[in-house]
This record gives structure tokens, C-alpha cells and sequence, in this order.
């Protein structure tokens, strides 16, 4: 970690066996959430009304200001997600319930909030993540042109060819 708090993934991007090691850790945490579907704090039961009371009040006081806000929920590996969804529990309708919740609180002030959980409909592929759920730069982009080709605000900021070409 720095000293600002923020982690620095250069050396797990440049290991020669990244592959195998991401491979490692989500098949340890794939065991883990089939073994106990709250291993992994990303799902839990219900929807906090605190924090999408919270989130509402940013929104109103963000639209008062005049700043655009996008919203989006990052994805997780695939095989988690999967595991998340194969259950049909408390915690897969989670996984369903908490970005129609968020899509609607962000829609209800004019901004927009996008649902990568599952990255597979963007191109997303099991190789584009640092751990269950980091993504990789890759991704990142991937994520990035979805929002700017649906938001004409953020694509005024960005160079859609040249960051298609990146890919």
C-alpha cells in the first residue's frame, strides 16, 4: 500500500505467473463462498435505507450544484459472480436487487448508473482482473466507452476512437 492509502498493482500486473495467481486466489475464494455464501462482503442481505438515503441526499445536493454524476457497480470475477447467482438465496437476489435499486435513485435526480457486476456482455474476460474484484485497465476501458457511448457528457471528454483502439 502508499502512504495515500491506495494499493499499487504494477507488481501482481507484472508477475510472470499472473495468471496462475489470480487463478489461485479465485478458485480459494470460489471454495470459500460455496462453502459460506457470506465469505465475501460484496453481497449481503438487503439493501441498506441508510446508504441509499445517503446517496440520495449527494444526488439532490450534486443536481443543486450543476455536476453530472455517473454511477456504476464495478463487476466481479466471473466465476464469483457466477457463484453468487447459482444459489437461489438471499444473496443472489442481492446481486439482482441492490443496481435496480441504485438505477433508481440515480434516474430519479437525471443521472445515470450503470451495472457492470456481470463484465461478460462488455467483452469482459476471466484474465482482465488483478483479484475477485479489481479489474484490470483493460476492463476499466472496457467499462469506460459502455458509459461514454450512453452518456453524450462523459463522451464529450473522451476520444472514442483512440480509446477503441486501445483495446
Amino acid at each position: 500500500y502508499r502512504s495515500d492509502g491506495s494499493y499499487r498493482y504494477g507488481l501482481e500486473l507484472s508477475d510472470a505467473d499472473r495468471l496462475g495467481t489470480l487463478h489461485a486466489l479465485i478458485e480459494k475464494q470460489h471454495a470459500a463462498l460455496r462453502n459460506d455464501r457470506n465469505t465475501l462482503e460484496e453481497y449481503g442481505v438487503g439493501i441498506s435505507a441508510d446508504a441509499l438515503a445517503s446517496l440520495e441526499r449527494t444526488l439532490v445536493r450534486a443536481k443543486e450544484k450543476g455536476i453530472t454524476v455517473i454511477g456504476y457497480m464495478p463487476p466481479l470475477h466471473p466465476i464469483i459472480y457466477d457463484e453468487y447467482i447459482s444459489v437461489r438465496d438471499e444473496y443472489r437476489e442481492s446481486v439482482f436487487a441492490l443496481p435496480k435499486a441504485l438505477q433508481s435513485v440515480f434516474s430519479k435526480h437525471g443521472f445515470q448508473m450503470f451495472d457492470f457486476t456481470n463484465a461478460r456482455p462488455l467483452g469482459g474476460t476471466e484474465g482482465e482482473y488483478i483479484s475477485e474484484n479489481h479489474s484490470t485497465d483493460k476492463l476499466d476501458l472496457r467499462m469506460l466507452l459502455s458509459m461514454a457511448r450512453r452518456n453524450s457528457i462523459l463522451r464529450s471528454y473522451i476520444e472514442m476512437g483512440t480509446a477503441e483502439r486501445l483495446l
